[in-house]
C-alpha cells in the first residue's frame, strides 16, 4: 500500500519542479533537439524510480534498469514530437 502512494506523489513532484523550468521565453529560444535531450534524461530519472519503487525487494536495481530504458525511451519520443511541433511554422494568419 505505501508504494503505491509514494510512486505518484514522487513522479508528480518531479513533473511539477521540471515545469516550473520552462518559461515561454525559454522554450522559444530553444534550440532544436533540446526537448528530446530533456525528454530523454527526464523520462529516464523517473523511469529509474519508478522501476526501483514497483519492482520486488531482491530486484530493485534490475526493476530501476528496466525502467530506465523504458522511461527514457518514452521520453525521448515525446521530446522529438515536441521539437517537430516546435520547428513547424505557425498555421492561421
Amino acid at each position: 500500500m505505501k508504494k503505491i502512494l509514494i510512486l505518484p506523489t514522487l513522479v508528480g513532484s518531479v513533473l511539477l519542479l521540471a515545469s516550473g523550468c520552462v518559461t515561454p521565453e525559454s522554450a522559444a529560444n530553444s534550440k532544436p533537439g533540446d526537448n528530446t535531450t530533456a525528454g530523454t534524461v527526464m523520462g529516464g530519472l523517473i523511469g529509474a524510480i519508478a522501476g526501483m519503487e514497483m519492482s520486488s525487494d531482491g530486484d530493485r536495481n534490475k526493476g530501476a534498469i528496466i525502467g530506465a530504458i523504458v522511461g527514457a525511451g518514452a521520453g525521448n519520443m515525446i521530446g522529438r514530437n515536441l521539437d517537430r511541433q516546435a520547428s513547424r511554422p505557425p498555421s492561421g494568419s
